[in-house]
C-alpha cells in the first residue's frame, strides 16, 4: 500500500503527490490486474479508492475477476468508487448469509463490465488432462500421514466451535495440509523439510522414488519426445527442485532451469530468453512467481501441474502463460493428480469457484443452488481422504461431504444429473431431467480433445465437466483412469478386504504433559492433546462477582461466582 514516486502512501494525506491529486484530479484512472484489489479491507485498496476519487473516468481491467468469493469484486468496485450496493461485501451476500451470492448485485455488476473473451484472439486449441496415480505408502509413512490427517481434521472442528481462534487454527490448519502434500511426494521430504530440498539434497530425494515421482517420470517419459520444450510447476519451491532433478534423470534434456521469486528480474529475462532458444529443456516454474508478467511463446506447448492453488484464477494465469498471444502450436496441459489428495480436493473446491464466476460474469447460475448458495463440494479438510494401511493408498469414498448450505437444491441436482467416475466426473449441480442431459452432451461435443497418447494406447476418453473439461488417458470403462506407470489395484476376495479405517475422530489425542496443571488456552495446543479434568475446584478471583476480566487464560485459571444484572458495567459486559 506504498508508492514511492512522490512520498505518497495510503497514511500520508498530506504527501505531494495526494495533494496534487486532490488539486488538479484526474481525467482517467484505469487499473490493470485488477484482482490483486481483491480485498476491500487492506491498505492496499484503500490508496486505490483514495486516488480513484479524484478522477473522473475510472476503470479496471482483469481477466479473472472472481478469484474466491463475491467479495473479489466488492473490492474492485470499492477501489474504482464504484458506490453502494456494488463496492458493499454485505450487499454481494442474499440476504446477509455467507456462503451465498446476490443476483441482483451481480446484474448490476455486468451492467459496468464489457466482456472480451480469449475466442477473439483465435489462439490454437488448448487440452487439459488428467493424470491420477496411487500414492503407494509405506506402512511407517501412512502411520505417519493419518496421524498429520487427524490432527487436520480435528482442527477443522475446533475452528467452528472456537470463533476468536479460527486464525491460529487456520494457520496450523494449512500447515498440515503443507505436511500431507510433502508425505505424498516423497516421505523423506516430509522428514528433512522443503528447505532443505535444494542441490544434491533435491537429488537424492528424487532418486529414492515414490508413487508421485514414479508418476511422474512416466508422464515426463511420454510428453518429451512430443513437447521438446516444457513447463513443470509445482506451489512450493522445494519440491519443484525436487522434481526438476527427477525430469534430468528421468529424460536427456539440452537445458533445464528453476524460475522462482528469489530470482531478480534480470536473471528472470536470462533464463527465459535461454529456455525459448534451446531445442529441449525444462523449466520449473513456481506457481505465484509465474502466474503474471511471463511470456513462454512461442514454442513451449507443454505444462505439467504438479500443484494446485487454492483459487483457480491462480492455475488459469500460469497455465496462460504458454497459450497467448504468439503460440502457434496446440497446448496440452496435464494435471497430476492423487484421488482424496489435498491438491485433489482443491480442484473440487476450483469447481464451486468456478461456478459462482460463471453466475456473476455470465450470468449462468446453473452451477449454484436455488437458494443461491455457491459453495457444493465442501471445505477442503473435509475432502481429504485417509490412507488404506493395508494398501498405503488413499481410501476413495464415493459418499459427497455434506453440504453446508442449499442441501436440499444440491441433492435433487445430484439425484437428477447423476454422477460419473474419473477426472474431472460430470457437473451434478444445477439442473436436472432431459435438459441436464443435453446440456452435458452439448458440453461433451464442444470440448472434446484428441488423443495424447502416441499409438498404440487407446483412444481418449472425455469425460465432461462443465467448468473443467479434461481428457483421461484411459479407454476402458472402469474407474481406474490414467494410473501413470502403475498397475490397477488388484481385486481382492471379500474376506480379505481391509477393515475400513476408524472414523475421523476416533483415535484418541497423546496426552498434555502438564496433565490435569495445564492451563493452556491456545486452541491449536487442546486441539493436538488430551487434558484429564482437573481434581481441584480452581481457586477464587480475588475480585469475585466485580471481576469484569476477558482474558481466556485469567478465566481458565480462576472461578468466578455469577455475576448479577446489577453488577454488570453500564453499556453490557
Amino acid at each position: 500500500g506504498t508508492q514511492k514516486v512522490g512520498g505518497w502512501s495510503p497514511r500520508g494525506a498530506k504527501a505531494p503527490l495526494f495533494a496534487s491529486l486532490e488539486q488538479d484530479g484526474l481525467e482517467l484512472l484505469s487499473i490493470d490486474e485488477a484482482h490483486i484489489l481483491r480485498n476491500p479491507r487492506t491498505a492496499w485498496c484503500e490508496a486505490h479508492h483514495r486516488i480513484a476519487r479524484t478522477a473522473r473516468l475510472r476503470g479496471i481491467c482483469t481477466g479473472t475477476p472472481i478469484c474466491n468469493s463475491p467479495r473479489d469484486a466488492a473490492g474492485q468496485m470499492y477501489a474504482v468508487c464504484a458506490g453502494s450496493p456494488l463496492d458493499s461485501e454485505k450487499e454481494w451476500l442474499e440476504k446477509g448469509v455467507k456462503g451465498t451470492v446476490s443476483t441482483r448485485t451481480a446484474a448490476l455488476y455486468r451492467e459496468t463490465q464489457h466482456r472480451v473473451t480469449e475466442e477473439v484472439l483465435k489462439l490454437p486449441p488448448m487440452h487439459r488432462v488428467v493424470r491420477h496415480f496411487h500414492i503407494r505408502l509405506r506402512p511407517a509413512d501412512a502411520s505417519e500421514y493419518m496421524g498429520e490427517w487427524e490432527v487436520m481434521r480435528r482442527l477443522r472442528v475446533q475452528m467452528n466451535a472456537d470463533a476468536r481462534g479460527r486464525g491460529a487454527l487456520l494457520i496450523a490448519l494449512l500447515a498440515k495440509l503443507q505436511k500431507l502434500r510433502q508425505l505424498i511426494v516423497s516421505p523423506r521430504l516430509y522428514a528433512e523439510g522443503a528447505s532443505n530440498a535444494r542441490g544434491d539434497a533435491a537429488s537424492a530425494i528424487a532418486a529414492g522414488g515414490s508413487g508421485f515421482l514414479d508418476a511422474l517420470a512416466s508422464l515426463v517419459a511420454e510428453i518429451a519426445p512430443r513437447h521438446p520444450r516444457f513447463v513443470i510447476v509445482a506451489e512450493s519451491v522445494g519440491i519443484l527442485q525436487i522434481c526438476v532433478a527427477l525430469v534430468r534423470a528421468a529424460v536427456p534434456l539440452e537445458w533445464h532451469g528453476t524460475y522462482d521469486g528469489s530470482l531478480s528480474g534480470q536473471r528472470r529475462d536470462a533464463l527465459v530468453k535461454a529456455f525459448l532458444g534451446c531445442k529441449s529443456g525444462v523449466l520449473g516454474l513456481s506457481l505465484k512467481a509465474g502466474g503474471v508478467g511471463l511470456n513462454l511463446v512461442p514454442g513451449v506447448t507443454a505444462m505439467v501441474m504438479l500443484s494446485q492453488s487454492f483459487s483457480p484464477a491462480d492455475t488459469r494465469q500460469v497455465e496462460k502463460r504458454i497459450h497467448r498471444c504468439g503460440q502457434t502450436s496446440e497446448v496440452s496441459i496435464y494435471h497430476l493428480l492423487a484421488r482424496g489428495s489435498p491438491d485433489w480436493a482443491l480442484t473440487k473446491v476450483h469447481e464451486d469457484k468456478l461456478a459462482l464466476e460463471a453466475g456473476v460474469v455470465n450470468d449462468d447460475w446453473s452451477g449454484v443452488s436455488a437458494d443461491k448458495c455457491w459453495r457444493q463440494a465442501g471445505r477442503i479438510a473435509d475432502l481429504c481422504a485417509a490412507v488404506d494401511p493395508a494398501t498405503g493408498n488413499l481410501i476413495e469414498s464415493s459418499e459427497p461431504p455434506p453440504p453446508r448450505q442449499g442441501g436440499a437444491a444440491k441433492a435433487d441436482a445430484a439425484g437428477a444429473a447423476g454422477s460419473s467416475s474419473g477426472g474431472g466426473g460430470s457437473d451434478s449441480r444445477g439442473g436436472g431431467g432431459a435438459a441436464a442431459a443435453a446440456a452435458a452432451q452439448q458440453q461433451q461435443a464442444r470440448v472434446r480433445v484428441p488423443a495424447v497418447a502416441p499409438p498404440p494406447a487407446p483412444p481418449a476418453r472425455v469425460v465432461p465437466s462443465r467448468f473443467f473439461p479434461v481428457a483421461v488417458d484411459d479407454g476402458d470403462d472402469d474407474d481406474d483412469d490414467a494410473l501413470v506407470g502403475l498397475p490397477p489395484p488388484q481385486q481382492q476376495p471379500p474376506q480379505a478386504q481391509p477393515t475400513p479405517f476408524a472414523p475421523p475422530f476416533a483415535a484418541a489425542k497423546p496426552p498434555c504433559r502438564f496433565g490435569a496443571s495445564c492451563y493452556q488456552t491456545n486452541p491449536v495446543h487442546l486441539a493436538q492433546y488430551s487434558h484429564p479434568a482437573r481434581q481441584q475446584p480452581l481457586p477464587p478471583c480475588k475480585y469475585g462477582a466485580r471481576c469484569y476480566q476477558t482474558n481466556p487464560a485469567h478465566l481458565a485459571r480462576y472461578s468466578h461466582p455469577p455475576r448479577s444484572k446489577r453488577d454488570e458495567p453500564e453499556g453490557g459486559f
